[in-house]
């Protein structure tokens, strides 16, 4: 799957953590990987890639609502997801976990599988014993 030390370690270090499940670029191989490790689709997509592959119509296509609900409630909208633009991106994406309220926290972590750590992009060998996990998992 392209992974080693540093990128392993690191939030989105390996280019397959930017792609969806089913992404035209991600191999048969990587998939049954993938598989073999505990991940289908919707579990990968949540916790491994937030939907962040995924445009707009694609979630609205996918029955991808709630997670359409939670970016609201983080500031995206249909113009602004997916923009390479960050002067477009809102207030949230630059804002800690702690940054965020509680609703807009409970909202990532229950429809985007974010946690403190994956928000705040901390690296695993740094994430404490008792982090929390999506309940995905």
């Amino acid at each position: 799957m392209g992974y080693d030390f540093p990128s392993w370690n690191f939030v989105v270090e390996n280019p397959i953590e930017s792609r969806s499940f089913d992404d035209p670029l991600t191999s048969d191989a990587t998939r049954e990987a993938l598989i073999e490790f505990g991940y289908d689709e919707d579990m990968f997509d949540c916790c491994v890639n937030h939907y962040s592959n995924y445009d707009w119509d694609e979630l609205l296509i996918d029955d991808g609502l709630e997670q359409i609900s939670a970016l609201e409630m983080l500031g995206w909208t249909r113009e602004t997801h997916g923009s390479n633009n960050a002067s477009s991106w809102p207030a949230t994406e630059f804002m800690t976990w702690d940054e965020l309220n509680v609703t807009q926290r409970e909202m990532a972590e229950r429809k985007l599988c974010y946690t403190n750590e994956t928000w705040n992009e901390i690296p695993l060998y740094d994430w404490p014993s008792d982090a929390s996990i999506p309940d995905f998992w």
